[in-house]
C-alpha cells in the first residue's frame, strides 16, 4: 500500500512539474522584434514552478493547472494571465496574474471561448496595460494650464468663423435671392427669419447684416450702383452705334413704367440686351415727356454720342417722343424710327379675326360697359366672339369655383372616353383667357378652346338643360298663380345665348388655319437670334412678302365662299398689312439688310419687286441702300494692331535701310527698274459696289449673314461695319414684353408700396446677372 502511494505521488509531482514547465512559458512577453503576439503552449524541458508560484490555488477550488497544449495562443492577454482549467468541465479559463500579484480581493477570470475582449478590457480599465506594456497616463492640466488652452482654441474658433463670414458678400447674396424669387422686402423683418439668420451666424446683428425692409432697398440700390459702373464700361467697349426699345406698362400699383433696353452685337456676333433703367413716368404721357426720360437715361450711360435705332410699337405718342429725341441728339426720326414687327402682325390678326368695325370697337370697349352690353358686343363678332364669352365664363375669376370644377370633370370624363390610349394618358388642355395686350393670346385661347370641343359642347348643352328646367318649373308654378304674383322669369345666361353650332365649329376651324402663318411669323421673328437668323433684321422684309403672298392666296381660294364676313375680314387683313410694308419706306435698314445678306443682297430686292417696277420700288430700294451707305463711307475705324516683325528679316533691312543703298547695291545690272518706280494705286474702289459685284460661289451657301461680316471686316471693313449694326436692331421689343411680364410677379398687391427705382433696379440687376454681363456674388 505505501508502495502505492509513493509511486501516485510521483505521478502527481510529474504531471505538476510538467504542467509547471509548460505554464512557463507563460512568462515569455513578445519582444520589439516580435512579429505576433503568439505563445506556444506546449511543453518544454523547463519544469520550473515559478509561473504558477504567487497563485493561491485554495481559493480556486474545482481548478487546476491546464495540460499542455500545441495550440498557438495568439492573444497578448496570455502574457498576463495564468492557464487554468475546470476539473470537471475541462473548460480552459484566464485568470488575471495582476489581480494575482496585487493580492486583489477578487482576481479576474474569464473562459477563454468567449474570446479575449473581457481580458483587454480588464487589463486596460483596472491595470492600464494594452498589447504594448504600460499605457503612459496623460499629464493632469492644471488650471492654468486649461484655462490657456481653451481660451486658444476659442479665439481660433472665433477668428475662422468671423474669417468666414464677409457682410458685403452677404448682403448681395440676400438681394440677389429676393430679386429672383421676388420676395417682399418686409418678409425680412419677420422675427422667424432673424432667428434663422442668428442660427446661422450668432453676432449678424453686431456687424449690421440683420435687414429690414429699409436696408434691402439701400442694398439693391447699392449694389445697383456698384455694378452700373462695369456696364457703362462694357457698353463703351461696343464697336459702333447702340439701339434702343423702350415701352409703358402700368403696374398693379397705378406706377407708369417705361423700360428701357439697350441692343447690340459683340465682337463674337452675339446678339446682346442690356436693360438700362424703369423709370417712372409721373407727368401725362406726351411724347415729349417719354423722350425727356429715355435722354436722361441715354446720357447716364453715356451712349448720347452713340444713339442708334429705336423700335417702338405703333402708339402715336412713340412718333412724337422719337421725334423728341431726334432733335436732343441730332438724328433724323423718321428714318431711325423702327416699328414692332410683331405688333403690327397682332393688329393684322385682330383685324382678321373682329373685321371692319374693329377700330370702333376698341374704342367703345376702351370705356366703362355693362357686362352683358359687353358680351353682346363680341357676340356680333359671329362664332369667335361667341367662343371668345364662353372662354371667359368658364374661367371668370370672379363667379363661383363650380364653374371651372364642372368643366373639368366634363374634360376627365372625355378624356376617359378615348379610344386611344396615348390620347387618354395625356391630360387635357386648359382653357386660356384671350387678352388684347398679349401677342397671339386669342389665337392660342381658340386653339385650346377647339381641343376641348366635346367638353365645351356638353358643358354648353348642361347649362342649357338646367336653364330649360328652371324655367319649366317657374311658368307651372305660375300657372297656380294670381296674375299680380307671378314669379319673374329666369334670365337666360349668357352661355346659353352663346352656345356653338357644327358651322360655327367649322368657322373658327378655318379662322385657325388663316392664322397660323401669322403665328409662325411672330414666333419667328421674336426670338433671340442664333446663326444670324430666328428674330435678325433681315428677316422682316420676307415675312411681308410671305404673308402678302399668304393673304393673296387666301382671297383667291376663299372668293366664292358664301361667308361674306369671312371674305371681308381677310380682305381687311392684307389691307392692314399693306397700310404697315408701305411704311417701311420711311427707313432704309429693311432693305439694306435684305441687301447685305450675300446670299440675296440687292438681286433679290430687285426680283421680289420686279412686278412693281412700274411703280419704282426696284430703284428706289437702291437709292435708300446707297443713301444709308453714305454714313458709312467714310466712317473713321479704329486702328488694327500691327504684327511686329521679326528683327532678322532681311527684306525689311533691304527696303528700309538706315542708309539708301546705291542702285549698284540693290539692283545690280537692272538699274533701269529704280528709274521706273511703282506707279501709285488708284483709289480703292468702293466697297458696296465690290460686294454687290462679287462673283463667288460660295455666298449662296451661307446662312449666317452676322458671321459672315465678322470673317469679313478685313475685306470690307466699312460694309462690314454697317452691316453689323443693322444685324444688330432688334425686329421686335420682345424683351420689353417679357420683362413687364417679371415685373408684374414683382409688384403684386402685398407689395403696392414699391416705388420705381427700387423695381427698375432688382430688375436691372436680375437682367444683368442672368445674361452674364456682371457677376452678382
Amino acid at each position: 500500500m505505501a508502495e502505492s502511494i509513493r509511486d501516485n505521488e510521483s505521478s502527481i509531482d510529474s504531471l505538476t512539474t510538467c504542467n509547471a514547465a509548460e505554464s512557463s512559458l507563460l512568462s515569455y512577453a513578445p519582444t520589439e522584434n516580435s512579429t505576433s503576439c503568439e505563445v506556444l503552449c506546449e511543453s518544454t524541458a523547463d519544469s520550473s514552478d515559478n509561473v504558477y508560484k504567487d497563485l493561491d490555488w485554495s481559493k480556486y477550488p474545482g481548478y487546476a493547472k491546464a495540460p499542455h497544449t500545441k495550440r498557438q495562443c495568439t492573444s497578448w492577454t496570455w502574457q498576463h494571465g495564468y492557464r487554468i482549467q475546470h476539473i470537471k468541465t475541462e473548460t480552459l479559463y484566464w485568470l488575471c496574474k495582476p489581480c494575482i500579484v496585487k493580492k486583489a480581493h477578487k482576481a479576474a477570470l474569464y473562459a477563454s471561448t468567449g474570446g479575449s475582449h473581457s481580458q483587454i478590457r480588464h487589463l486596460k480599465d483596472k491595470h492600464n496595460l494594452d498589447s504594448s506594456g504600460p499605457i503612459q497616463k496623460k499629464r493632469k492640466l492644471n488650471f492654468s494650464d486649461a484655462t490657456s488652452m481653451n481660451a486658444t482654441i476659442e479665439q481660433a474658433l472665433i477668428n475662422q468663423r468671423i474669417s468666414n463670414f464677409n457682410p458685403d458678400q452677404f448682403k448681395t447674396a440676400l438681394v440677389r435671392w429676393m430679386a429672383y424669387a421676388n420676395i417682399a422686402y418686409r418678409q425680412v423683418e419677420l422675427p422667424q427669419f432673424h432667428d434663422l439668420l442668428q442660427l446661422a451666424y450668432a453676432d449678424i446683428d453686431a456687424v449690421g447684416c440683420l435687414p429690414t425692409a429699409d436696408t434691402m432697398v439701400r442694398w439693391t440700390k447699392r449694389d445697383f450702383e456698384i455694378y452700373k459702373a462695369p456696364v457703362i464700361r462694357l457698353l463703351a467697349e461696343v464697336e459702333g452705334n447702340i439701339h434702343f426699345t423702350f415701352d409703358l406698362w402700368t403696374s398693379s400699383n397705378l406706377l407708369c413704367l417705361n423700360g428701357v433696353y439697350a441692343h447690340y452685337l459683340n465682337a463674337f456676333g452675339e446678339k446682346k440686351k442690356i436693360l438700362l433703367s424703369v423709370p417712372s413716368i409721373d407727368d401725362s404721357h406726351t411724347g415729349e415727356n417719354i423722350a425727356q426720360g429715355v435722354a436722361d437715361i441715354i446720357t447716364e450711360f453715356h451712349l448720347e454720342k452713340r444713339v442708334g435705332y429705336f423700335v417702338l410699337d405703333n402708339a402715336t405718342n412713340n412718333d412724337k417722343a422719337v421725334e423728341k429725341l431726334g432733335t436732343i441728339f441730332g438724328f433724323n426720326p423718321t428714318k431711325h424710327r423702327i416699328r414692332c414687327v410683331v405688333h403690327i402682325v397682332n393688329l393684322v390678326a385682330m383685324q382678321i379675326m373682329y373685321g371692319k368695325d374693329l377700330k370702333a370697337f376698341e374704342t367703345e370697349n376702351a370705356g366703362v360697359r355693362h357686362l352683358r352690353e359687353d358680351l353682346e358686343l363680341w357676340r356680333r363678332k359671329g362664332a369667335l366672339g361667341k367662343l371668345r364669352n364662353i372662354i371667359m365664363w368658364i374661367t371668370d375669376r370672379h363667379a363661383d369655383g363650380n364653374r371651372l370644377r364642372g368643366f373639368k370633370a366634363l374634360q376627365i370624363e372625355h378624356q376617359n372616353n378615348l379610344l386611344d390610349d396615348d390620347e387618354r394618358r395625356c391630360p387635357p388642355s386648359q382653357l386660356k383667357r384671350p387678352n388684347d395686350t398679349r401677342w397671339n393670346s386669342h389665337y392660342y385661347a381658340f386653339e385650346t378652346a377647339c381641343q376641348n370641343r366635346a367638353a365645351i359642347d356638353a358643358y354648353v348643352e348642361k347649362e342649357e338643360r338646367s336653364f330649360t328646367t328652371r324655367l319649366e318649373q317657374t311658368l307651372q308654378k305660375n300657372k297656380r298663380r294670381d296674375p299680380d304674383k307671378q314669379l319673374k322669369l329666369s334670365t337666360k345666361p349668357a352661355i346659353v345665348e352663346d352656345k356653338l353650332s357644327v358651322d360655327d365649329w367649322i368657322t373658327i376651324t378655318r379662322y385657325m388655319q388663316i392664322l397660323k402663318p401669322l403665328v409662325l411669323v411672330t414666333k419667328k421673328l421674336e426670338g433671340c437670334p442664333q446663326e444670324g437668323r430666328n428674330g435678325c433684321m433681315w428677316e422682316v422684309l420676307p415675312c411681308y412678302e410671305f404673308l402678302l403672298a399668304h393673304f393673296e392666296r387666301l382671297a383667291e381660294l376663299y372668293k366664292h365662299d358664301p361667308d361674306e364676313d369671312l371674305r371681308l375680314n381677310i380682305q381687311l387683313g392684307w389691307q392692314k398689312l399693306d397700310e404697315y410694308y408701305k411704311k417701311l419706306d420711311n427707313t432704309e435698314v429693311y432693305v439694306a439688310a435684305v441687301a447685305l445678306h450675300p446670299k440675296y443682297r440687292l438681286a433679290k430686292i430687285k426680283q421680289m419687286w420686279s412686278d412693281r417696277e412700274a411703280d419704282g420700288w426696284p430703284a428706289a430700294a437702291e437709292r435708300q441702300l446707297q443713301d444709308l451707305w453714305r454714313d458709312y463711307k467714310d466712317v473713321q475705324l479704329p486702328e488694327e494692331p500691327t504684327e511686329q516683325q521679326p528683327d532678322d528679316d532681311i527684306l525689311d533691312e533691304i527696303l528700309n535701310p538706315p542708309v539708301p543703298p546705291s542702285t549698284e547695291d540693290l539692283f545690280g545690272p537692272m538699274e533701269h527698274l529704280y528709274k521706273n518706280p511703282a506707279q501709285q494705286q488708284a483709289s480703292p474702289p468702293d466697297e458696296m459696289d465690290e460686294f454687290q459685284g462679287a462673283v463667288d460661289a460660295s455666298f449662296s451657301r451661307v446662312r449666317d449673314p452676322v458671321n459672315f461680316w465678322i470673317l469679313n471686316r478685313s475685306r470690307w471693313p466699312r460694309l462690314s461695319r454697317m452691316a453689323l449694326e443693322i444685324y444688330g436692331i432688334p425686329p421686335t421689343e420682345a424683351d420689353n414684353e417679357r420683362l413687364y411680364s417679371r415685373c408684374g410677379d414683382m409688384v403684386t398687391k402685398k407689395r403696392n408700396r414699391l416705388s420705381a427705382n427700387i423695381i427698375g433696379a432688382a430688375q436691372c440687376l436680375r437682367q444683368w446677372d442672368e445674361d452674364g454681363i456682371i457677376e452678382w456674388k
